[in-house]
Order: C-alpha cells, then sequence, then structure tokens
C-alpha cells in the first residue's frame, strides 16, 4: 500500500486506479477533539467524489473537531477494508453498499450523496459510424443478430448493475445475445474498445465525455440506463456499525461539515471548477460538459425518499442472487437521526 504525503493530489480520471492513501487535513486545534476518522473514496477523482476527496486537503473539516484520512480504494476495497477497521466511512455505489451489508458487513449507509443515477450507455466508433446512436438501434442491431460485448469495471460495481438493468429493460440473454468484460478500471475499459475487444460500457458523466471528445467513443442519444434503473441511490455513504455505535459524535460532525461544504460549493459552481482542474487534474472542456449537473446531482443533506430507499434495496437484490431481500431498517440509518 502506497501513501501519499502530506497532501491528496488528484490523477487523470482516465489513469488506472491503484489502492492509494493520502493522509489529509493536518492538525489544527479543535475546540473537541473528536479523533481520526479513516474516509475510503470507492472512486478516486470522480467527480461527484470532489467534496469528500478534497474537502480535507481544504481545511473543511478543521472545524468540525474530526480528523480526516482519506484512503483511496475501489468498489472492490471498501467492505474489506471496513471489515478490517481500516476504513471507518466509505463513498461508495449504493447497491454494493446495500449488498455487501446484507451479507454480513457490519456497517450501514447513512446519507444519500448522489440519489440521482447518471451513466451514460457509451459505445465504440465503429457501431455508431454503423448507426447505432439511440439504445432502440442497439435493441435494434441485437435483435438482427450481433452479440454485444460490454465492458464492466468488476462484478458488483455500478457500470455492472447499470447494464443488467439495461439488459433486463430488453430482454437479452447471457452468452447468446451480450456478454460481460471485467477490465478493471477505466483506461483498460477504453483501450478494449479501441482495440475493438467490447463494443459498450457505462461510467460516469465526466469520464464518459472526456472519452467522447478524445474521439474514443460515442454516447447514446437517450438515458437508457437512468430510465432503467428508476428511483435510487447512486452513490451512498456508509459508516461502520462501530463508528455508529462508539463514536456517532464523530460521525454526525463529519458529516456536518460535510455537507456545509457540499452546499457551498453548490452556491460557488466556479471553485469547484477551479478544484476539479488543479486538484483532480480534470480538463476544461470535460467539465463544461458535466460538472453544472454533478454539482446539481449532489445530495445537499443526504436524505433519502421512500421511493429511493425501496428502489435501492430492490437494485440490490436485483444484482446480487446472493440475498432474497434487503429490508431498509437492516441497512440504512439516517445521520441526522444519531443526532437526537
Amino acid at each position: 500500500m502506497a501513501y501519499r504525503v502530506p497532501v491528496c493530489v488528484g490523477r487523470s480520471p482516465l489513469a488506472a486506479l491503484a489502492l492509494t492513501v493520502a493522509l489529509c487535513g493536518g492538525s489544527p486545534a479543535y475546540a473537541e477533539d473528536l479523533g481520526t476518522l479513516n474516509v475510503m473514496m470507492s472512486t478516486p477523482d470522480l467527480v461527484l467524489y470532489l467534496p469528500a476527496q478534497l474537502g480535507p486537503d481544504e481545511g473543511k473539516f478543521e472545524t468540525c473537531g474530526v480528523k480526516v484520512r482519506n484512503i483511496m480504494g475501489s468498489s472492490a476495497t471498501v467492505s474489506p477494508s471496513i471489515l478490517s477497521g481500516e476504513s471507518d466511512i466509505a463513498v461508495q455505489f449504493g447497491g454494493r453498499a446495500v449488498g455487501d451489508i446484507m451479507q454480513g458487513v457490519p456497517a450501514k449507509v447513512v446519507a444519500a450523496q448522489t440519489p440521482r443515477w447518471v451513466m451514460p450507455l457509451t459505445i465504440s466508433n465503429a457501431l455508431y459510424q454503423s448507426g447505432v446512436h439511440t439504445s432502440d438501434d442497439l435493441a435494434k442491431r441485437v435483435k438482427d443478430g450481433t452479440k454485444i460485448r460490454f465492458g464492466i469495471t468488476s462484478f458488483g460495481a455500478a457500470t455492472h448493475f447499470s447494464l443488467l438493468k439495461v439488459i433486463a429493460k430488453f430482454g437479452w440473454t447471457d452468452g447468446k445475445e451480450y456478454e460481460f468484460v471485467a477490465l478493471g478500471g477505466i483506461n483498460e475499459i477504453v483501450a478494449a474498445l479501441q482495440a475493438g475487444k467490447i463494443d459498450a460500457f457505462v461510467y460516469n458523466r465526466d469520464v464518459v465525455q472526456l472519452a467522447q471528445d478524445k474521439g474514443l467513443a460515442h454516447i447514446l442519444n437517450d438515458d437508457v440506463v437512468g430510465d432503467s434503473v428508476g428511483p435510487t441511490i447512486k452513490e451512498a455513504i456508509m459508516a461502520s456499525d462501530k463508528l455508529i455505535k462508539e463514536r456517532p459524535k464523530a460521525l454526525v460532525a463529519y458529516l456536518e461539515c460535510y455537507f456545509k461544504y457540499v452546499n457551498e460549493l453548490k452556491a460557488d459552481p466556479d471553485q469547484a471548477r477551479k478544484l476539479a482542474i488543479s486538484k483532480m487534474r480534470k480538463g476544461e472542456k470535460e467539465l463544461d460538459a458535466s460538472l453544472k449537473d454533478d454539482i446539481k446531482d449532489w445530495s445537499a443533506d443526504g436524505s433519502a425518499t421512500p421511493e429511493q430507499l425501496k428502489g435501492l434495496a430492490a437494485g440490490a437484490v436485483f444484482q446480487n442472487k446472493k440475498i432474497k431481500d434487503a429490508p431498509v431498517e437492516k441497512w440504512w440509518v439516517y445521520w441526522k437521526d444519531l443526532k437526537k
């Protein structure tokens, strides 16, 4: 495990993601010392995660009484990190968080980070140039006998879940009309697309926009993924049961400062833009296409509607065949309720 000290410096969204740890936050004098919180980012340098990833280095938690140590990981490393006690909190794909909790990971979802599902379906240049511009065009191509090879980061990740919902919408058959190719990271996915080893993939809006701008792929002209998924919580903040039980005050303090920073950035998008360029090394054209929508999609307080909670639970069961149900009370504890 490599450590980046002393500041959290982002990397390109098309860089390979290694399990890397960044020490953040410094050591200011707090009115009350609530200790250190270890927070994992499941997708480093994702614009959706900007407040959580960059907040510590920007001093946004200094008045909360907590020191924040950010850990850069992946969807697959979140649960092992919580199980080992390495992480107290994680920003993670909601469906995976619920699925892992229902299989015994001692944690709860405590806040919605990004409720709305935005992962555009993106296809190869060859498919686009052959006339596939919408999901209906793609479905017609499959009906005519074309087998679609979908690139995903890993089974159980948001990239996998999104495509499962699209596949269910069209009723495609595994092995006959489509197949999944697990590739690890976005670098590998784009390379496979260019090499003709896959035909399509989904990923977060800022990254696929960059791929399209560079002439590497094309985004379909309709939101088939969002329509297929429906109301849910795309990205969630989860906390270990140990933290909730033994240090609820520290968790509440962290989230109070986190959402304060979210709302500060919502009110000043230019600040978010500058940070994304300087700290996450995002391109200006890429941000012009996605940043305003990303900021709009950040939850202002972590709350969730009954429909979103129901949708997330149903999605977790749909994706993970090892669990039969996911009662909300088993995995959801709203952080503001811990203040009572």
